[in-house]
């Protein structure tokens, strides 16, 4: 007979924990259950809760994370078998032994995972588009760690859980099977019942991805390409993670991103020594904060202490008001054809004529001493090429009061570019300018191509961007193809670290 240690983490889920627990206690599987819950600093009634069942073993630590929680689950577990189950999700009665039963009978898998279906708590609509995007992607998404009985073999294997992430943890974990030679198994049977209550993790995450997340599938896909060069496994696609997507793509269809640049070189200034700063500014259809969005510049003039500075916008193609109000307060206006972000932000630095350039979205307001800042700081260091700093979101409020979008990132967070940067112009040179087939993307892009290049930059633990959230932020409107962009930057991201990693191989480095 095997062991089968149920794990689950629970941090203020009392309300949840029977109905999971008897889940796992009704199994029809006739192996010996070791469950383990670890009770991440619960507040409410969790240990009230776990009284009425004494077989569960109850581990109590200081708040930590769900990935620290796991980690100490993992630590206690003594079974055969292994199993993780959220603490607010619940277990069809046949799972284990359907899972047992594949295992035994694929004695060369060591992992099985199964289909999942959400249910909704009280009081939650499916109108709700958090709720919508948790249900189209339960049908995509093949490695659900909840789902999953593995041999303990794979625990070890696989590692612990990367405590660094806050949510998607598992993910990060899972991803690593691949890359070691791990084959999964699967059931399309719905054998996990996932509840979407309203205080979900996948509620609280803010599913516009940002530089933060996409640097963090960077790393994933690094450390899976040092796993799978170490293990000698060898696998013809990658799985990846971001915020609200799921992109599982063969190498082979890899957009080769070698000439992403061209015809843009003819764009080049190689004059650009004129010591200043150029505030370059995109905007399109921005009347109700443009004005709001210069005065944050002009009112850095004097910090500068008589170094010239410029303010470009560069409008998009704007049917509004927006050239006119730019104008007025001061500004360069550039009224170009509507062709997108990325094309007015090149339509501006090829105006630019001084040596650093700031980008500021025409929607957001840049800190009061972020030119001083910066300026200091890649002064500081003449081989310094950029500076980089954090950004934090704010929402204003509508007519009557309510904020349209509650749920956003009040801590500060890794900037890209836009409000948090300041670059000196031959860097561009480079690196290229901005690609302009990429419609949402194209800072992103830019910036891991300019980590790619090896230049030296610096980063500065301060906030020099305040980032404005409204129904009209080009990620909220075109969530869809925001997405397909970051996808494709993460491939061809891929395709040059294995390009790379080939020729370093063939050379014998």
């Amino acid at each position: 007979m095997a062991k089968i240690s149920i794990l689950i983490v629970s941090y203020n889920y009392g309300r949840f924990l029977r109905q999971c627990i008897e889940s796992v206690l009704g199994q029809t599987c006739s192996e010996e259950l070791e469950i383990v819950l670890v009770d991440d600093g619960s507040s409410d009634e969790t240990a009230e809760v776990i009284r009425a069942f004494p077989m569960v073993r109850y581990v109590f630590q200081p708040h930590s994370g769900v990935a620290a929680a796991r980690n100490r689950a993992l630590r206690e577990a003594s079974g055969d078998f292994i199993a993780f189950l959220d603490a607010d999700d619940i277990w069809k009665k046949d799972k284990l032994a359907l899972q047992l039963q594949y295992l035994r009978e694929h004695p060369d898998c060591e992992i099985v995972f199964t289909g999942y279906e959400n249910f909704l708590e009280n009081g939650v609509s499916p109108d709700e588009e958090w709720v919508k995007q948790n249900i189209l992607f339960a049908a995509k998404n093949k490695t659900c760690l909840p789902t999953a009985l593995f041999t303990r073999n794979v625990s070890l294997r696989c590692g612990a859980f990367d405590e660094s992430f806050q949510q998607s943890e598992d993910t990060e974990w899972t991803s690593r099977l691949r890359y070691l030679g791990i084959q999964p198994g699967f059931l399309e049977d719905k054998l996990l019942m996932r509840r979407l209550h309203g205080q979900n993790l996948t509620k609280s995450r803010d599913s516009r991805p940002t530089e933060e997340s996409i640097a963090k599938a960077f790393q994933i896909i690094r450390r899976n390409l040092q796993l799978q060069k170490k293990h000698g496994s060898a696998e013809e696609g990658i799985s990846v993670m971001i915020p609200g997507e799921h992109v599982e793509e063969g190498i082979s269809d890899m957009i080769d991103a070698d000439h992403a640049n061209e015809g843009i070189s003819d764009m080049m200034k190689a004059d650009h020594a004129n010591e200043g700063i150029s505030v370059l500014i995109p905007a399109y259809h921005a009347e109700s904060y443009i004005e709001e969005c210069i005065n944050s510049i002009k009112r850095q003039q004097t910090q500068l202490k008589g170094l010239p500075l410029e303010i470009i916008v560069a409008d998009d193609g704007s049917e509004d008001n927006t050239p006119f109000i730019a104008a007025s307060h001061g500004a360069q206006v550039l009224q170009l054809p509507h062709k997108g972000s990325a094309a007015a932000k090149n339509a501006a630095l090829a105006q630019a004529k001084y040596e650093y350039i700031f980008f500021l979205d025409a929607d957001d307001r840049a800190c009061d001493n972020a030119l001083r800042d910066l300026l200091q700081a890649i002064q500081t260091r003449k081989d310094c090429m950029a500076v980089f700093s954090r950004a934090i979101d704010f929402c204003q409020n509508t007519d009557d009061g309510q904020s349209f979008y509650d749920h956003f990132s009040s801590h500060s967070y890794s900037g890209c570019l836009t409000g948090c940067s300041l670059i000196r112009t031959e860097t561009f040179q480079k690196t290229g300018y901005f690609r302009e087939e990429l419609q949402t993307g194209e800072t992103i892009d830019w910036m891991q191509r300019f980590r790619d290049s090896g230049l030296p930059y610096a980063e500065l633990d301060i906030v020099t961007l305040e980032r404005r959230i409204h129904q009209t932020n080009t990620g909220i409107v075109n969530r869809e193809q925001e997405q397909r962009d970051y996808a494709q930057i993460i491939r061809e991201h891929l395709k040059r670290l294995t390009r790379e990693e080939s020729i370093h191989h063939n050379s014998g480095l």
